[in-house]
């Protein structure tokens, strides 16, 4: 075990409740990944607003030191829906705009092999 981390160490409180923690050392990238932008499946910028009921294709745009084959992204709106919830990499998503006017944001939470995370999000405003 390297020098100075402890294994583990417990604390009782005053009601008898513990806690444990350990402390651990870990060797690896000791960056977060890169997520630069969410895009349309087709590599464009997002357009301002969509039609109620469009479907439009989305994929994140990840920074050219991320490896695509090692992060997930989870996709997440406020109005509408997008399916699938998570892509690995590079591949695409497709969001359905709501059935009525509304302003839609669209997250994208990028998770690596490694407990990075990183997030975009942008807003769509779905009109009539």
């Amino acid at each position: 075990m390297p020098q100075g981390v402890e294994s583990l160490w417990l604390r009782a409180d005053a009601t008898g409740a513990l806690t444990a923690v350990k402390r651990v050392a870990a060797d690896g990238p000791e960056a977060n990944p890169r997520l630069d932008a969410i895009l349309t499946s087709e590599g464009a910028e997002l357009p301002a607003a969509v039609g109620v009921g469009a479907v439009l294709g989305l994929r994140a745009r990840l920074d050219d030191t991320v490896d695509p084959t090692q992060v997930v992204i989870s996709w997440y709106t406020t109005a509408g829906k997008i399916e699938p919830l998570r892509t690995l990499g590079s591949a695409s998503a497709d969001f359905t705009a709501p059935d009525a006017p509304a302003s839609a944001r669209l997250i994208a939470v990028c998770r690596d092999t490694e407990g990075g995370t990183c997030w975009a999000q942008a807003t769509l405003e779905v009109t009539p």
